[in-house]
């Protein structure tokens, strides 16, 4: 009897040495990247069908955002219940006494991964405008139909439903203040915002846009001289190349520290007539600019000293310019009466603070081995079930959308988008406890 106790022993102790971190292959082997692109895909196509239904009511759509969160828990659970039960039998015919002896183990290991990301719809309309971006990289959002998170998320009918009030006009933009730590205020240029938006929509998946690249210069001036014959002649080139230097300084710094800072404190106070004489001005002012960093390179470039000259007499005259376009802005300043200020519109808010869904997969595989024997004297195994494993995996798919926080030129994701985020998960993991 000891050495079936030993075997017992050793039989449950054989589940317990092969617990391990479960792999996320099967249904948990979700490929990441066409998940976000499917997201993306979903969103902005479900957006533009919708905000076309009707501008007017859903445009404001196109300034907002989505915060995505994406969890897949694998949780493998794994039982050995070895037993067996001694029969002796008694003197009396049909009788007998037995003793039931079983050594019961469970092991259970549980992997929890998270993702999360956070998608302005205006930038990914843009990024959808390219066209060869919109076919290279997201094959032009046309999917294969997969399994669970993979498949059509449908969206556009959780647009659908999150809309209807809008749709019927019981909710409506409007001085719709929220509690504080509420969702940000509509910005006083939405409308402007809107049609850019929509045209963006519009060219979406055809339009392309050109990244422009910045011209970096070499602050060197000896790898820029021209080949001379004499160290004189060198060392007038090195002078010219500094004086040409010193010109583009002086440029962008009277741009930077006059034109700009004018052009931003005058325009709004002064008449509608004298706007565009100022805006004139500084146009001008920027683009002799341009052309003062234009001959500059020029100058770094040439190769024998006249071109050099000719250059930087350029550069002189465009200098000049600025100058003259500077003192422009100031006497139309001077001659402008300021007209008194408009009071600000008053604070509007969307009619809806934020559309959420959640999306759960649930797949669950079992097994289960049961041998028996039946002699004489002993009857196994004790248990219903000798030994069982379960793998469940949960795919659960967050998106929150709203209006974004406008930080400068940073969009973040609102107070109320992360704490709904958050509270989606919190319910999750009480459903989970609950179903354990």
């Amino acid at each position: 009897m000891r050495g079936l106790l030993l075997a017992l022993l050793a039989s449950s102790g054989l589940l317990g040495s092969c617990t391990a971190i479960p792999s996320l292959d099967g249904a948990a082997q979700l490929h990441t990247s066409d998940l976000v692109k499917r997201v993306k895909c979903d969103l902005i196509l479900a957006l533009r069908d919708k905000v076309f239904e009707n501008r007017a009511k859903f445009g404001f759509l196109t300034q907002w955002s989505a915060k995505v969160h994406l969890t897949v828990i694998v949780d493998d659970t794994g039982a050995i219940n070895p037993g067996v039960t001694f029969i002796e039998p008694l003197a009396v015919t049909g009788t007998s006494r037995s003793l039931g002896l079983g050594v019961g183990l469970s092991s259970q290991a549980v992997r929890t991964e998270d993702l999360e990301f956070f998608l302005s719809f205006s930038d990914v309309a843009r990024e959808f405008g390219n066209k060869r971006v919109f076919h290279e990289r997201y094959k032009g959002c046309r999917f294969e139909k997969g399994l669970f998170l993979e498949s059509d998320l449908d969206i556009k009918s959780m647009f659908d439903r999150a809309l209807a009030p809008i749709d019927a006009g019981v909710l409506h933009a409007g001085r719709n203040i929220p509690l504080p730590g509420g969702p940000p205020p509509i910005p006083p240029n939405e409308a402007a915002k809107i049609r850019a938006a929509l045209e963006q929509l519009k060219a979406v998946p055809a339009n392309a846009f050109v990244i422009m690249n910045e011209i970096d210069i070499p602050p060197d001036i000896k790898d820029k001289l021209p080949p001379t014959s004499t160290e004189s002649m060198r060392l007038q080139a090195a002078s010219q190349l500094a004086r040409a230097r010193e010109i583009e300084r002086n440029t962008q710094a009277i741009i930077k520290n006059i034109v700009n800072p004018l052009y931003d404190i005058i325009a709004p106070i002064v008449g509608t007539d004298c706007i565009p004489k100022i805006a004139e001005a500084r146009f001008k002012a920027i683009a002799s600019s341009a052309v003062v960093s234009v001959n500059k390179i020029a100058a770094d470039q040439a190769k024998t000293k006249p071109e050099q000259d000719i250059a930087i007499s350029k550069m002189v005259a465009a200098e000049n310019d600025v100058i003259a376009a500077a003192q422009e802005i100031v006497r139309i300043e001077r001659d402008c009466k300021p007209v008194t200020p408009k009071k600000p519109a008053p604070t509007a808010y969307d009619p809806i603070d934020l559309i959420s869904e959640t999306v759960n997969f649930y797949v669950t595989l079992s097994g289960s081995v049961t041998p028996a024997w039946k002699l004489v004297r002993i009857t196994a195994p004790l248990a219903p079930t000798f030994l069982s494993a379960t793998r469940k995996t949960t795919n659960t798919l967050i998106i929150v959308m709203g209006r974004p926080v406008q930080v400068e030129d940073k969009v973040l994701p609102s107070s109320p988008m992360s704490q709904q985020i958050l509270t989606s998960i919190l319910r999750e993991a009480i459903t989970q406890q609950r179903l354990q």
